[in-house]
């Protein structure tokens, strides 16, 4: 009849576990198995969205940044003006010059942008939307920034690409009908508001700058 004392067998390696001590000192952890990861969906499309801005919009982005600006002066935040200068430059040129093809990736550990790796467990949920005459994939993560990564899709078989994406993701993440509002729908809302208040010769010597270029 075996000892109830002895519990030997307990620290003895079975099929799920292994031994990373020695026979003096052994140190049984649980075997956690890894699988390489499988590209279950990839297709190649542009990095971002590409908005195409009307010259209204531009020249309420530009009122609305001399505003901030000035009361960012008057309150001798010196270092919000560069990074909000910095900020309006960055999204000036991301209006102007298009993007550059990326590859993008779901796989079974989570999803890839270029040779960006997001895991499943630092994502939250899913959606799509029609953006600019193109269908836009959008996940919500626990990331600082960006909260909310962007993938457009291929214009051709966008819908079995859609079907394909969506079968996928639906394993690992919930799909959320609305989504959430991102700061793009935040700032053209704003400037949407200050447009009835722009003064028009500004906006029409700005439409014949732009046009020349």
């Amino acid at each position: 009849m075996p000892d109830p004392k002895d519990n030997s067998a307990d620290n003895q390696p079975t099929s799920t576990s292994r031994n990373i001590g020695t026979e003096q000192n052994p140190m049984i952890i649980d075997a956690k198995p890894y699988d390489r990861p499988e590209v279950k969906v990839s297709w190649q499309a542009p990095s971002r969205v590409f908005r195409s801005r009307e010259p209204v919009w531009f020249v309420g982005l530009i009122v609305l940044c001399i505003i901030v600006l000035l009361l960012l002066a008057v309150a001798r935040q010196w270092s919000l003006m560069l990074a909000l200068f910095a900020f309006i430059v960055a999204l000036v040129v991301m209006n102007v010059v298009e993007p550059e093809g990326q590859s993008f990736q779901i796989t079974t550990y989570g999803i890839k942008i270029g040779k960006l790796r997001i895991r499943y467990s630092e994502l939250k949920w899913f959606w799509f939307e029609n953006e600019s005459n193109e269908t836009v994939l959008y996940i919500s993560s626990y990331v600082k920034f960006p909260q909310v990564f962007e993938l457009p899709l291929t214009k051709e078989g966008t819908q079995e690409l859609r079907d394909k994406i969506e079968e996928e993701l639906l394993k690992y993440l919930p799909y959320h009908e609305e989504g959430e509002r991102n700061w793009h729908n935040t700032l053209d809302n704003v400037i949407a508001r200050i447009e009835p208040y722009l003064p028009q010769t500004f906006v029409n010597w700005y439409a014949k700058l732009f046009s020349r270029h």
